[in-house]
């Protein structure tokens, strides 16, 4: 595969790779299907939660969580960035349409408790909500799970005779 094609010639070449090498007829396709997101929506405003640390965001689900344990800092540069970290952190692994409105963000330190991602990998429909909530209380901002249409790739294996 040459660097610089579009996805899909990319998949469609290991399509056939995948059926010489293994001969194992998989195929990926893109397609629109309904899937949870996490729409953000307001005007990002900083409100920190301690007088003591007024540059850093926290993410975890309770206080306890949010004090002690150890962190992972990022310092993101806008607040699509920011959402786009939430989505990706392990256990979160959810969409974050950005529907909020522009702004410049201060240099803002966030912290993500590690006990946040490992009890948002446990239950996750429980601890979403919590999560924002603590967020939104920080930002300003709204965040509402619904479903939407999305273009999603879909991998499906069909058997050889």
């Amino acid at each position: 595969m040459r660097r610089g094609l579009p996805l899909e010639k990319q998949l469609r070449a290991l399509e056939e790779i995948l059926y010489a090498e293994l001969n194992r007829s998989i195929c990926f396709e893109k397609r629109t299907a309904e899937r949870e997101v996490i729409v953000a929506k307001g005007r990002f405003e900083f409100k920190p939660l301690r007088s003591e640390d007024p540059n850093w965001l926290y993410l975890f689900l309770d206080e306890n969580d949010r004090l002690g344990g150890p962190v992972v800092s990022l310092q993101p540069d806008s607040v699509s960035e920011l959402l786009l970290r939430i989505a990706n952190t392990r256990g979160v692994d959810i969409a974050i349409e950005d529907k909020t409105e522009p702004c410049e963000i201060p240099k803002i330190r966030c912290r993500c408790s590690t006990s946040l991602i490992i009890d948002m990998s446990k239950a996750r429909e429980r601890n979403l909500p919590i999560l924002f909530d603590n967020l939104a209380k920080q930002t300003g901002l709204q965040f509402k799970v619904e479903r939407q249409p999305a273009e999603i790739w879909f991998v499906t294996e069909t058997k050889v005779n």
